[in-house]
């Protein structure tokens, strides 16, 4: 078995800092591994990944001309990845390989922007987008060393995907005169 596991510390070093810089970002993955000889000749694996990165701002300044500026970013991005393996050595000559996998990977993000200078105008924006991506496959490979210079190889994919995405913007300017 294996199993190994990482964490992002720009959270930590930001919040040292007395969050400065209006930052919440977070980052993370973990892989694992086990393996399990059934036989001489058959091993099954299964092998799992999971990772997520967030980053958000959120911002509400007061400028030196007294104008509010409010910026908020929420985004975050994740995979998540499962597959069962049989290797299976057929015969000195003759090895071959199955994989049940499967996976996923979302994205979402927001964005927001309202900007009020009094003298020029009032602006505003948002983003919104989000996307969603599935698979679930099967994978059937074969490696034959018909010679000491010559291997020949064979495989099969067949795999299913999905995908939905949302995504939308608004952005807005009004001027105003001082007779407005």
């Amino acid at each position: 078995y294996l199993v190994s596991a990482r964490r992002g510390y720009l959270d930590l070093l930001n919040n040292l800092m007395n969050n400065e810089f209006k930052l919440e970002p977070s980052y993370y993955d973990l892989l694992g591994k086990v393996e399990y000889e059934l036989n001489d000749t058959h091993t099954l694996l299964l092998h799992g990944f999971v990772a997520n990165d967030t980053y958000g701002l959120s911002e509400n300044v007061l400028e030196t001309n007294q104008s509010v500026n409010v910026d908020s970013v929420d985004s975050e991005y994740g995979n998540t990845y499962g597959w069962l393996t049989l290797k299976s050595v057929l015969s000195p000559d003759l090895y071959a390989r199955t994989i049940v996998y499967a996976g996923s990977v979302t994205k979402k993000r927001d964005w927001q922007n309202f900007d009020l200078d009094p003298d020029a105008h009032l602006a505003s924006a948002t983003i919104h987008d989000r996307v969603d991506l599935g698979l679930i496959g099967l994978k059937q490979d074969w490696d034959y060393q018909a010679g000491p210079k010559t291997l020949l190889k064979l495989g099969v994919d067949v795999k299913k995907l999905e995908a939905t995405i949302d995504y939308s913007k608004a952005i807005h300017n009004e001027f105003i005169t001082a007779d407005d």
